[in-house]
């Protein structure tokens, strides 16, 4: 099996799944808005609000560690490379990124605003960053998306790569840190303040408007962090049985 086949047999799989999610989505579309009518007679006043961003992620995170994880033996027995399959994954997740992201803010943009009266429809970490721009909020919202696939994929490889013990003391590890973080950065020390200087810049807050371009930066450096690590594991990785 050569990358072309490879790349079209999992952008068939992958289109199926996102015109899944989005007939349930349009459902929902036009579920939610009789049930904030209906809550409209019932004494309930104001619109109903719902975010885009967060299904968005958890939808892209769990078609790509399926994706990875599910096709990875029937690629190599029908002779794609390991570095082939990589690539494979990394494009479809890329295209999956910027499609889904684009369908999201143009039904955002056109189709609440026009249609949806009563349910007011958000991207709302996108929204922070570009303020409501068309096209900044595709290219972020593209890249939020990017890394939250990239992530899938590394779980995905190292769930079969390491052993249960090895996997537990990791998700120990990585449940320690955020405790850790918060522990240092209250403290007084100068290396803390500095430290907490460095993240509020990486995060593009530090003006009253937030910078997409340093928060664009840095979700780029940790999508491109997590593609060191996973091409060597996924390089090593073995067909289980």
């Amino acid at each position: 099996m050569k990358f072309k086949a490879a790349f079209h047999y999992r952008f068939r799989t992958q289109l199926t799944l996102i015109a899944c999610y989005l007939v349930f989505f349009f459902v929902l579309l036009g579920i939610l808005p009789l049930i904030v009518s209906h809550l409209s007679t019932s004494g309930f006043h104001g619109n109903g609000s719902t975010d885009l961003v967060g299904p968005a992620m958890v939808f892209v995170l769990l078609i790509s560690f399926n994706g990875i994880q599910s096709d990875f033996r029937f690629f190599i027995q029908n002779g794609i490379s390991r570095l082939n399959f990589f690539l494979v994954n990394l494009l479809i997740n890329f295209l999956v990124s910027m499609g889904v992201s684009f369908i999201l803010v143009c039904i955002q943009k056109f189709i609440s605003y026009n249609f949806i009266k009563n349910i007011d429809y958000h991207l709302n970490i996108v929204d922070v960053y570009a303020r409501g721009d068309f096209s900044q909020s595709i290219v972020l919202f593209s890249l939020l998306l990017f890394l939250v696939s990239s992530f899938a994929l590394l779980a995905a490889i190292f769930n079969d790569r390491f052993s249960t013990r090895q996997k537990v003391i990791t998700l120990a590890i990585l449940i320690a840190l955020p405790i850790m973080f918060s522990i240092f950065s209250q403290s007084d020390t100068a290396s803390s303040i500095a430290f907490s200087k460095f993240f509020v810049w990486a995060l593009g807050l530090q003006s009253s408007l937030p910078s997409i371009s340093h928060f664009s930066v840095t979700l780029t450096i940790l999508t491109s962090g997590i593609f060191l690590i996973a091409y060597p594991l996924n390089k090593r990785r073995i067909i289980q049985q």
